[in-house]
């Protein structure tokens, strides 16, 4: 029995695996997980990430992210030191791929290295965690955000190699797993694609 091809990715968010799949969507599966883009197998700003290369990728361009799914699984930790880390180093893989520094990405960028340095400041659990749950929900969103759109203005091969080269800096930013190879999924039968739950469409990144 030959094994099943890798799933066309599409932008997006998705009813059930009939009607397509991003990125994580496809991890969701291979994770055995319910159906969803929002896997929490997945650290959360690297899930953002990954949905966003997802959706601004053109569909050629976007195949080459397939063979990652495996490897999103269990790359979790600390919100509040992945958050940051995940940040910085994604936006420094973007400036260099800019035919001139942007401001705001500079700005982004040392707000994240503020971030890490508050870490290492003795402050009380609910305080530390507080801290870290607005920035992953304000100021990590407004780094992705404003990343996407100063990559938008490149030409299309070079927005797509600039992506590409963005999430692939945010994998290296990020540590797998310590567990069996999730990639073998690929090779098995997706019967056990879950179809999404009652409840309305599912929430997928939106960059304006």
């Amino acid at each position: 029995m030959s094994p099943d091809p890798l799933p066309l990715l599409h932008p997006g968010a998705h009813f059930s695996p009939n009607d397509g799949a991003c990125l994580m969507e496809l991890v969701s599966v291979l994770a055995g997980q319910r159906w969803s883009d929002h896997p929490s197998c997945t650290d959360p700003t690297l899930a953002t990430i990954a949905r966003v290369v997802n959706d601004e990728l053109t569909d050629s361009s976007r195949q080459a992210l397939a063979p990652m799914a495996g490897s999103l699984i269990g790359r979790t930790g600390d919100p509040a030191r992945l958050a940051p880390l995940l940040v910085r180093a994604c936006l420094a893989a973007a400036q260099r791929l800019l035919p001139r520094p942007s401001r705001t990405l500079e700005r982004h960028r040392r707000r994240a290295a503020q971030r890490l340095a508050a870490l290492r400041r003795p402050r009380p659990a609910w305080a530390a965690q507080l801290a870290a749950w607005l920035y992953v929900r304000g100021p990590a969103q407004q780094a992705i955000t404003a990343m996407v759109l100063a990559v938008r203005r490149l030409p299309t091969d070079e927005r797509d190699r600039a992506l590409l080269h963005v999430f692939a800096a945010a994998m290296a930013a990020t540590q797998p797993a310590p567990r069996r190879d999730w990639a073998e999924h690929l090779q098995q039968p997706r019967s056990s694609q879950r179809t999404v739950a009652s409840g309305g469409p599912l929430n997928h990144t939106h960059v304006p």
